[in-house]
């Protein structure tokens, strides 16, 4: 029976995406994970203490790659505020630069500085 509805899925689900769709719903899901590498290896894990604010920044994340996906990058100009992000906060923006970096690199896009500045304090807040 189960295999016979795990058939149905497949064939329901045929046809229902775009190639373009399954390579950018791929690209999302390698970035996520390379940041959730990127996170544990500076020391950031998510546990029953952090989770409500390591969810926040993974859905910021998502919704930050959804955007970039769609060519709309968040216009606002937080430029001023980077350079007391990067003094006063020097280990996050440490791993803000490389999330930065990654998402770069496996979208082939090239990020305004503000979007680091957003990631910077939300994992200034994972840090506390």
């Amino acid at each position: 029976d189960e295999v016979g509805r795990m058939a149905l899925h497949f064939i329901n689900a045929k046809g229902d995406y775009e190639v373009s769709e399954n390579k950018q719903e791929y690209a999302r899901k390698r970035v996520l994970e390379l940041v959730e590498e990127e996170l544990s290896s500076s020391g950031i894990k998510r546990s029953a203490e952090n989770g409500n604010l390591y969810d926040r920044l993974m859905i910021h994340l998502t919704y930050l790659i959804n955007r970039l996906q769609t060519n709309q990058q968040d216009e606002t100009s937080l430029i001023n505020m980077e350079e007391f992000v990067k003094s006063d906060y020097p280990q996050a923006y440490q791993i803000g630069q490389a999330i930065y970096d990654v998402i770069e690199k496996e979208l082939d896009i090239d990020l305004s500085r503000s979007e680091r500045v957003y990631l910077v304090i939300h994992i200034q807040r994972l840090l506390k």
